[in-house]
């Protein structure tokens, strides 16, 4: 498929992003200035970093990676690289409540680890030092509604613990950020009610948690450059907002984000490298804003990529990837060096309708790939792995 050329880009973007005049100045904004990241932030953990890049053939494609005799997942939620190798995580079970771990040290062999809890499993996978932090909810009968929030750590020696239990953790398992800000894992949401909070831990399991920190705001992303970290939001008008804190407990006063109106949406933030990358949507229309180093920020159109049909964006290697699907359940995935231009990634033979991407990863030369496919009596989803070339994230 031919990449979108510029010239077409639609002008509800350049209606929405061109109103930043791609450079909106402090005195013209009360947009913060973004601080530049400190040399001391570490970069993306390698896969056997003695060892030589995995030769796999790019022109194979993805290999589907069998799991008989390994586990039986219902779903698989999230995959990063270690410096032990690649680690996967979701639930298995008939109502997807039985948390499961899966790690491999090549990509291509996997195995099970042992990971409790009691109607909740894990998402989203950050690792820390030389721990993993995993977040994820579910079900549970300590809460007046029926969703909590949950989370692990795996140690070293890849014991898992699951927190012990919190009444904050009532907050409900709803959208929130897992992110790592001063060395500390942070967790920033909005749970039921829309009640924000900022929850932040010295161990991955107990949690100090801060209700309402952006008042009636409503957070849907956040990232850190190592000293400071960003939480972009909407206010109570539906505008997109932005809030600045060093030590990330104490927030300034939320700035609004010029030129942009109730009609945009945060899609998410995230580091790309050493640059902070939002991304915004308007219906279907994407634009991509980046500190512009002045104290506001620069807007551009992203083409090649439809905002209706994300359902999470996530760095792998030196590029950002876009997972989602189309109106008739048919997974979509998208691929971009810098966040402007992105293209179609290809996908597995087996990824039909039905099939959902939970996370990908680039280490080492490989490409891993997991979610959720239909299984091959039709009647049922299982968890899936695929492996392949990192080049197939280079078009």
């Amino acid at each position: 498929m031919q990449r979108p050329d510029r010239s077409r880009r639609s002008s509800a973007v350049r209606r929405v992003f061109g109103l930043l005049a791609v450079v909106l100045l402090v005195a013209c904004s009360p947009t913060p200035s973004p601080t530049a990241p400190p040399s001391g932030v570490p970069g993306p953990t390698s896969v056997n970093p003695s060892g030589s890049p995995i030769a796999i053939d790019p022109a194979a494609g993805w290999h589907l990676v069998s799991l008989a005799g390994v586990a039986a997942p219902t779903r698989l939620s999230d995959v990063i690289a270690t410096s032990s190798g690649f680690l996967a995580d979701g639930a298995t079970g008939q109502l997807g409540q039985t948390p499961i771990a899966l790690h491999s040290t090549d990509g291509s062999e996997w195995t099970a680890e042992r990971i409790a809890s009691d109607w909740t499993s894990p998402g989203e996978l950050l690792a820390w030092r030389d721990k993993v932090v995993a977040v994820g909810g579910g079900e549970s009968s300590h809460c007046g509604h029926p969703s909590a929030l949950d989370t692990w750590v795996r140690a070293a020696d890849a014991t898992w613990t699951e927190a012990p239990w919190d009444e904050g953790f009532c907050v409900g398992a709803g959208p929130s950020t897992l992110l790592i800000h001063r060395d500390r894992p942070f967790l920033i949401g909005a749970g039921s009610g829309d009640v924000s909070y900022v929850m932040t831990s010295d161990d991955g399991l107990r949690w100090v948690i801060h209700e309402r920190p952006f008042g009636n705001f409503y957070p849907h992303a956040a990232v850190s450059d190592g000293s400071t970290l960003w939480v972009f939001g909407e206010s109570p008008d539906g505008r997109p907002v932005v809030f600045k804190s060093a030590d990330g407990q104490t927030f300034e006063p939320p700035a609004a984000i010029a030129g942009l109106g109730p009609d945009a949406s945060v899609q998410d933030a995230l580091m790309l490298g050493d640059q902070i990358v939002v991304v915004m949507s308007v219906g279907p229309e994407v634009g991509i804003l980046r500190p512009d180093g002045s104290g506001g920020w620069q807007a551009e159109p992203a083409a090649g990529l439809r905002g209706d049909q994300i359902a999470r964006i996530v760095v792998a290697g030196n590029r950002l990837v876009a997972l989602g699907n189309d109106e008739n359940g048919t997974p979509l995935a998208w691929v971009s060096a810098d966040g402007t231009d992105w293209s179609p990634l290809p996908l597995p033979a087996e990824a039909g309708a039905g099939t959902t991407f939970g996370g990908i990863v680039v280490a080492n030369g490989m490409a891993i790939l997991v979610g959720q496919a239909t299984a091959p009596n039709g009647n049922s989803a299982v968890g899936a792995i695929w492996v392949g070339s990192s080049t197939l994230l280079e078009p």
